[in-house]
């Protein structure tokens, strides 16, 4: 079934299930985008097999049945320029091309065959657990890594969301060989894949390259109907679970210290809706723009540019099927974070009581419209945007006729929202109900000191 969505995006589900959503790129130097989404994360990991979508993902890096000898593929690549690489989140797993148009067929072929026909012979299935392992080691003692991880578990709380999609927690004992491999079949399957690509090549020559790889290969038909069912089941099964939104029962806390730095990380996070109210979904992320992320900005300006407390500090949304968060991060020397006169802290929370207080002015909001518009038109300039972003869409919300394509986001999602709209959302979310607070870092005051600090928002 071939949909047209606009004058630049279109999208074709082959017979097999295989989705394909395309569109041209904004500028004329001969280079494709190519992204492959897997739409399983770590989220839909069984029992016993945590970070199994991340092993996975390495694991198709290991040779396949048509290219047993991966080093040859990596090393004609890198001859190329190309750009190869995959990646692995919580909700979903992807893999990235960035080639010369010369090559997208041949990439195309490959990538086919690396997705549905990986060998994982033992012998690497060994070797790459240990290299998980070590990855993980690496990122273990890591500040943000860990603030992260932290944060998230008070946002999703009883939810998949709340697990990282990779620990070293989940490798104290090895991978079930056999586990893994029908966990692999049962969800790197055409049908359960979306290859979201930006290209000034004819669409329709795409989608006969496409047809004529694994992605459009027909499969036995019994076992390509099971294995569709199946895998559809794993995400459509747990929707229930994942759209409960996580208890919510006051502030919470989590802090770790790590006696070998001399600094703090800090985040302020506070839950909001999930992912299905685009409209406080894209005021929320005016809303980070208008706190942090430029010089002009509120807390930018205040605790960096007159008090010198921090060197960065920037606000960022998350949104998912279980929820959504406000996060305020930055990081500071530990003497700084909560003392008499000038202290990081307590200069947020008086901000933040200025906004529930009294709102946004218009000449803000006006200048972070700018702000946004223009950023979003300088991603215009990397075709890696557009392809990520149609990839994201076209998976999480199965319905690429709504898509609303990236150049459009500003006049479609932005141009319209209003102070009052964005007040309306402060007051709704940035309260202590809603409040997370994750602190890594050395020095870190007593959490009743903390508490009493936060405890000063204005609780609506």
């Amino acid at each position: 079934m071939l949909v047209s969505l606009s004058s630049k995006i279109q999208h074709i589900t082959l017979p097999n299930g295989f989705q394909i959503i395309y569109e041209k790129p904004f500028n004329t130097i001969p280079i494709t985008s190519i992204q492959i989404f897997c739409n399983i994360g770590n989220i839909h990991s069984p029992p016993g097999l945590n970070g199994v979508t991340h092993f996975i993902e390495h694991m198709c890096f290991q040779g396949t049945r048509k290219y047993p000898n991966i080093k040859k593929v990596l090393k004609k690549y890198a001859e190329e320029g190309i750009e190869y690489n995959g990646t692995s989140t919580e909700r979903l797993t992807y893999y990235i091309v960035k080639c010369q148009n010369t090559f997208v067929e041949k990439s195309i072929e490959y990538m086919g065959e690396e997705l549905l026909n990986s060998l994982f012979e033992p012998s690497h299935f060994t070797k790459e657990e240990k290299v998980v392992v070590e990855e993980n080691v690496r990122s273990e003692d890591e500040p943000d890594n860990i603030l992260d991880i932290l944060t998230k578990q008070m946002l999703y709380e009883n939810t998949q969301f709340q697990y990282p999609t990779d620990d070293i927690s989940y490798h104290t004992t090895k991978f079930n060989y056999k586990k893994v491999i029908d966990f692999y079949k049962q969800n790197y399957i055409p049908s359960n894949m979306v290859l979201s690509i930006v290209s000034s090549i004819d669409f329709q020559k795409i989608v006969n390259f496409v047809k004529k790889t694994q992605f459009g290969k027909k499969h036995k038909q019994s076992q390509q109907s099971q294995q569709s069912q199946q895998s559809q089941s794993v995400h459509t099964q747990m929707l229930p679970t994942l759209m409960i939104p996580p208890l919510i029962h006051g502030v919470k806390y989590k802090i770790k210290q790590l006696k070998k730095i001399n600094s703090i990380y800090f985040n302020m996070s506070f839950q909001v809706g999930n992912q299905y109210n685009l409209k406080e979904k894209y005021a929320l992320s005016l809303l980070s723009n208008i706190l942090c992320n430029s010089y002009t900005s509120r807390l930018t300006s205040l605790l960096r540019e007159k008090y010198g407390l921090v060197y960065g500090i920037n606000a960022y949304t998350e949104f998912n099927e279980s929820g959504g968060s406000f996060t305020i991060n930055t990081q500071f020397a530990s003497g700084s974070f909560i003392k008499k006169g000038i202290s990081v802290l307590p200069l947020i929370i008086k901000e933040l009581n200025l906004l529930i207080k009294k709102g946004i002015t218009k000449e803000e909001l006006d200048l972070c419209k700018h702000n946004i518009q223009g950023h979003l038109l300088l991603e215009l300039e990397n075709i890696e945007n557009q392809s990520l972003y149609n990839g994201i869409e076209c998976v999480i919300f199965q319905d690429p006729t709504k898509i609303i394509p990236y150049s459009k986001l500003y006049d479609t999602c932005y141009k319209s929202i209003t102070k009052e709209e964005i007040h309306l959302l402060i007051q709704k979310y940035f309260c202590l109900s809603r409040m997370c607070i994750a602190i890594v870092g050395n020095h870190i005051p007593p959490l009743s000191t903390v508490a009493r600090e936060c405890n000063k928002l204005i609780n609506k």
